[in-house]
C-alpha cells in the first residue's frame, strides 16, 4: 500500500487563492460646501506630464519652481499616475501666454475673449500699459498654438504671436508638449533615423 502525501492545501494550511476580479466598491459621497476649498485652491495649476521619457515627474516638480522668476512661494505635488500639482501664493506667478502684435487699441476685454475662446478655456487675464497676457486651460495633448489670425470687420487681418512662459521641452515642428523635435512624427524619416543615431 502506497501512501499518499497531502498537500498543504489539502491539510488546510495554505493561502486559498480565488480566481476572482478585483473587487470595487461604491461609495456614496456626502453633500459638502466646496467653496471655501475652491477659493484656497484658486491659485492651483494642475498638469499631466505626456512625455514621461522627457520630463520625469520628479525632476519636473524641482526644476520648474526654479526656473520661473517667482515673487512669491509655490509648493509642488506629485499626485500620481503622472498627474502634478503646483499651489502658488500670488496670482501674478501663474504661468501665462503673452499676446505679441496685438495693436494697443486692441488691447480690450472683448478681444481678450475673442482670441481666448479659439484657443481654450479662459482662466483670466491681465491687460498692463506694456502688455497683454492670458491664463487658459489647454488640452495638452493637442499641439498648442503660436500664431493666430484676427479677422476684422474692414477685411483687414492681423497676426498675433503666443509666447508661452518658460515653454520648454516641446516639439518646435508641430508644437506638440508630448514629444520633442527629434522623434516628431510629422518629420521625414530619414531625418529621425540620423537624429536618433547620434
Amino acid at each position: 500500500m502506497t501512501t499518499r502525501l497531502l498537500s498543504a492545501a489539502d491539510k488546510g494550511k495554505a493561502p486559498t487563492i480565488h480566481a476572482t476580479e478585483n473587487p470595487m466598491k461604491r461609495i456614496k459621497a456626502p453633500t459638502i460646501d466646496t467653496s471655501s476649498l475652491i477659493k484656497e485652491n484658486s491659485l492651483t495649476l494642475i498638469g499631466k506630464v505626456t512625455n514621461a521619457h522627457e520630463q520625469p515627474l520628479g525632476d519636473l516638480i524641482s526644476a520648474l519652481p526654479r526656473k520661473w522668476a517667482l515673487q512669491g512661494k509655490v509648493m509642488g505635488s506629485d499626485l500620481g499616475r503622472s498627474t502634478f500639482q503646483f499651489r502658488f501664493e500670488l496670482e501674478e506667478d501663474l504661468v501665462g501666454i503673452r499676446l505679441h502684435g496685438l495693436p494697443l487699441h486692441y488691447w480690450h476685454e472683448k478681444m481678450i475673449y475673442n482670441i481666448s475662446q479659439e484657443l481654450g478655456a479662459l482662466e483670466d487675464y491681465h491687460i498692463s500699459k506694456t502688455s497683454a497676457k492670458i491664463r487658459l486651460c489647454v488640452n495638452g495633448l493637442e499641439p498648442i498654438t503660436k500664431e493666430t489670425i484676427v479677422e476684422f470687420d474692414t477685411g483687414e487681418e492681423l497676426h498675433v504671436y503666443l509666447e508661452y512662459e518658460d515653454l520648454e521641452q516641446h516639439c518646435s515642428i508641430c508644437n506638440s508638449l508630448c514629444h520633442l523635435s527629434t522623434y516628431c512624427p510629422t518629420k521625414p524619416s530619414a531625418e529621425i533615423r540620423v537624429s536618433t543615431s547620434q
